[in-house]
């Protein structure tokens, strides 16, 4: 639960009105943060939910806040979730564990265990997770087809987040290189993109091309004598 006293000022009804022109998981997000007290889900409808709010939009919003990780829900309601993936593992009672998942989130191995056998106890020690603010990035990571140099990059964010992910979720099938042309995206985050590109090379076939008039068509001169190597020569093999 958040320590909210500095936000004494506000009281719910306040939050409201002052938020009433954000989108509805913003507003969603900050009546949370202003709460001292996990809040009744019905209660929530009914300060969110007006003419701007539709109850389809509350709905969607509360569904999406939840899939993030964003957000917990019980019985008792809603609030607001923030605790971090280093959080929850220094909390955890388990020396070992705590030491598997510390080093392997951070890129190091200094025990005697093979990479698969750390899969094995990692696998394990994520099943009790619970969410954590690292999920908020789980839809945009099963969006795109991620590295870990252009999620680092592109999303400005460090590289343990992309080995949880990396751990739990799906990739996406699109490069990231799509980005560039995604308007959900900010115009910082698609400039980034093409400027990644530049140094990266471009994606053709496949084949990571260096990013230059003169690399592109020497491979796509290169594709297409293949093509026609194979087009020309194959039927007599196989004649023969």
């Amino acid at each position: 639960m958040l320590d909210v006293k500095k936000y004494q000022v506000f009281s719910f009804t306040k939050a409201v009105i002052i938020l009433k022109k954000i989108s509805t998981k913003q507003q969603f997000l900050n009546l949370l943060a202003h709460a001292d007290k996990i809040i009744p889900l019905s209660e929530a409808q009914s300060m969110l939910v007006s003419d701007d709010i539709t109850p389809t939009a509350f709905n969607q919003a509360l569904y999406e806040l939840l899939i993030s990780g964003r957000i917990s829900c019980s019985p008792a309601g809603v609030t607001l979730y923030t605790q971090t993936l280093h959080q929850w593992i220094n909390n955890l009672e388990d020396l070992f564990k705590k030491t598997i998942l510390t080093e392997f989130f951070n890129g190091e191995n200094t025990t005697s265990l093979s990479m698969q056998e750390i899969r094995i106890h990692l696998k394990e020690a994520l099943k009790s997770r619970p969410p954590l603010v690292e999920d908020s990035f789980r839809k945009i990571f099963g969006q795109y087809k991620f590295d870990l140099d252009s999620f680092t990059t592109i999303l400005a964010q460090p590289s343990y987040v992309y080995r949880y992910l990396n751990e739990t979720c799906k990739k996406g099938k699109p490069d990231w290189r799509d980005i560039r042309h995604d308007m959900s995206f900010s115009e910082e985050s698609r400039m980034t993109t093409t400027d990644l590109i530049t140094s990266k090379g471009l994606l053709i076939d496949s084949s990571e091309i260096a990013f230059s008039s003169e690399s592109v068509l020497y491979f796509l001169l290169k594709s297409r004598r293949q093509k026609f190597q194979k087009k020309t020569f194959m039927p007599n093999m196989w004649r023969s």
